[in-house]
């Protein structure tokens, strides 16, 4: 095949992307490679519209292109000149994807954090930290009901008990336990209940209660956990090492909180 040349520069449209400027010579160069075919569209400055390769090589071989102001060219795209066409990748997706897996990932890790931080405010002994931390008030009730409920099921089996111990006892027992913990349910007698899995004992003529003491550190396993997962989308649950106290915590604006203590089975 003989080559073919003149001065015109064109501009190939292959697989919906536009390329070039490519001289006649090297058009017929890269169909002789096969990297184009035949029926690959072309364009030049002049030429009415896009037209097959072959139309071009055929109709050079026989005439001379007539420069003419080129019409739309319908479904083809507007050639960039010197430019070539890629097709445009939307990163948005991927970004959308990745906010949602870090929000996930944050919120799955938020709960450890605050056992952390609440561990650091027992171990310190801070009572301001352990207000931020803790839930005094839901506490204070839900050991309240447990005491009582334990109360109740003791009487019941107490079988030695007569009527009027029986009914002293259902009078003057749940205002003493609530009076109970009232006294304990503290800063202090929330660590200790938490390190010894016990009550510490109320003081007299409202002394207060005090802080763990070392040696009592020395032995705190009750912070090791067997357990710790979410029991809903706003509560977490602990479970001690040795399964004596379950620690729940709920999620009020944005912040972890102590909410619940289950104490051991009697």
């Amino acid at each position: 095949m003989s080559k073919l040349s003149d001065d015109s520069v064109y501009y190939l449209h292959k697989g919906g992307y536009d390329s070039g400027p490519f001289s006649l010579e090297k058009l017929q160069e890269m169909l002789e490679k096969q990297t184009i075919a035949s029926n690959d569209f072309v364009w030049c400055e002049g030429m009415p519209d896009w037209k097959p390769l072959s139309d071009l090589i055929s109709q050079h071989r026989t005439t001379s292109l007539m420069p003419r102001t080129p019409k739309s060219r319908k479904h083809h795209f507007t050639p960039n000149h010197g430019i070539l066409n890629y097709p445009k990748v939307s990163y948005k997706p991927v970004l959308l994807l990745g906010i949602i897996l870090l929000g996930v990932a944050l919120y799955t890790a938020s709960p450890f954090f605050a056992i952390y931080d609440l561990k650091r405010a027992l171990e310190s002994g801070d009572a301001g930290s352990l207000q931020e931390r803790i839930d005094f008030p839901e506490i204070r009730q839900s050991l309240k009901e447990q005491m009582r409920a334990s109360f109740m099921q003791g009487l019941a089996k107490d079988e030695e008990s007569n009527a009027l111990a029986t009914g002293l006892a259902l009078a003057f027992g749940p205002a003493l336990i609530d009076g109970l913990i009232d006294s304990v349910v503290t800063p202090a007698g929330i660590s200790n209940l938490i390190w010894n899995a016990k009550f510490p004992s109320p003081r007299k003529d409202g002394e207060p209660l005090k802080d763990t003491e070392p040696d009592q550190k020395s032995e705190q396993k009750h912070f090791n956990f067997s357990y710790a997962w979410f029991s809903g989308p706003t509560s977490f649950k602990v479970i001690s090492k040795d399964k004596d106290l379950v620690l729940r915590f709920h999620l009020r604006d944005f912040k972890w909180k102590l909410f619940n203590i289950e104490l051991p089975k009697a």
